[in-house]
């Protein structure tokens, strides 16, 4: 009889640790839940990340692509270069960067989109086009 008691309590001590143990783990889980975007930043800095790109070859001046004030938060800067005339080519690209801008969702506001061309090549009437249909776009002689 003894023994079975023994049996039972252990058993009821086991259960009662894994329900400590999931608390545990699920308030920990609430508790660092990040609650700004600045927040969700150092987190996933602190986790890490991957981030994938190419390197510019030969090394370009963007100094003009930084913040103006050293307390802005820098932003990522996706680039499309046209050195002709905008072709189809081109007003696709622009379409899938701005595509690409949206699909970013919350982090929409860590990226700027910027087209660089030769605006001497480009008539007034597509430049007013590009700018009609991507507002937020930057463009840049």
């Amino acid at each position: 009889m003894e023994a079975n008691k023994n049996k039972k309590n252990g058993a009821m001590l086991q259960i009662w640790l894994m329900f400590l143990v999931m608390g545990i783990v699920l308030a920990s889980g609430f508790f660092l839940i990040p609650k700004t975007e600045d927040e969700r930043q150092k987190m996933m800095s602190f986790l890490g990340t991957t981030n994938t790109g190419e390197i510019v070859t030969p090394v370009a001046d963007f100094g003009s692509f930084a913040p103006s004030s050293p307390s802005v938060k820098p932003k990522w800067k996706i680039l499309v270069a046209e050195t002709n005339e905008c072709s189809d080519v081109c007003e696709q690209m622009i379409y899938n960067m701005r595509q690409v801008h949206m699909l970013l969702g919350r982090s929409t506001l860590r990226v700027e989109r910027y087209f660089l061309t030769d605006l001497d090549k480009i008539s007034d009437q597509e430049l007013e086009n590009i700018k009609g249909i991507n507002p937020f776009l930057n463009i840049m002689s």
